[in-house]
């Protein structure tokens, strides 16, 4: 039987979809915890979503760009400290003081699926670094030296992942992903497709335990 299917939407900008991320790792392991996981494991596919596309490859201020979309830099502090509220609860880390630009994730979405492709047993420390380089660290994640160096802390080739990167590769399945997250009417994220259930928004825990339950088969082996 192959194993659980996740696909996880999302944006490395976005702040509910790291929190939503880290609730996720919270619940696979409750449920590895309880041995409730098929023996076959679960894969999480992860899909792009550019909240900002049209982004300057060199990214923006942080405060001149909240302040544009959102009519002022009170009112984009208001947001952070919506998502902080919720976020200390969970015990998730975000430092929003320390982020001094917006990026453009387009290299980090055309990375990630690099190294979902060619080492997709690395992809989760990858993805897990390249938020908290963001949020924990306010890093510019758009910088393709930032990259490089996620990449060797996720113990990978930095020198081929970037050629790849630098010679066009996974440009156009990140925009093919895209446009089929769209199609479907996805206008936000994060979004979770697990089994044959899509759940939209940072879920509880509790939600996505009880989703992963019901995409196990029922006579599933469990270790």
């Amino acid at each position: 039987m192959p194993p659980v299917e996740i696909t996880f939407v999302s944006d490395y900008v976005c702040p509910w979809c790291w929190l939503g991320r880290a609730r996720l790792n919270r619940a696979l392991e409750r449920m590895k915890a309880d041995s409730a996981l098929p023996a076959e494991g679960v894969v999480v596919r992860h899909w792009p979503f550019e909240l900002n596309p049209d982004m300057p490859a060199e990214g923006m201020d942080r405060r001149a760009y909240r302040t544009a979309k959102f009519g002022s830099w009170e009112a984009s502090q208001a947001l952070d400290a919506r998502i902080l509220e919720q976020a200390e609860a969970d015990g998730v880390p975000f430092a929003f003081d320390r982020i001094t630009r917006t990026p453009s994730t387009k290299a980090a979405h055309r990375l990630t699926l690099l190294v979902q492709h060619y080492h997709p047993q690395a992809v989760e420390r990858f993805v897990d670094g390249v938020f908290k380089a963001y949020f924990v660290h306010g890093r510019d994640i758009g910088d393709v030296g930032v990259l490089g160096q996620l990449l060797l802390d996720a113990r990978l080739d930095q020198g081929a992942l970037l050629d790849r990167l630098r010679a066009g590769q996974a440009t156009e399945p990140v925009e093919a992903l895209e446009a089929r997250v769209r199609t479907a009417g996805i206008a936000g994220v994060p979004v979770f497709a697990i089994g044959d259930r899509r759940l939209d928004g940072a879920q509880p825990v509790d939600v996505l335990v009880e989703a992963l339950r019901a995409a196990i088969p029922a006579d599933t082996t469990v270790p």
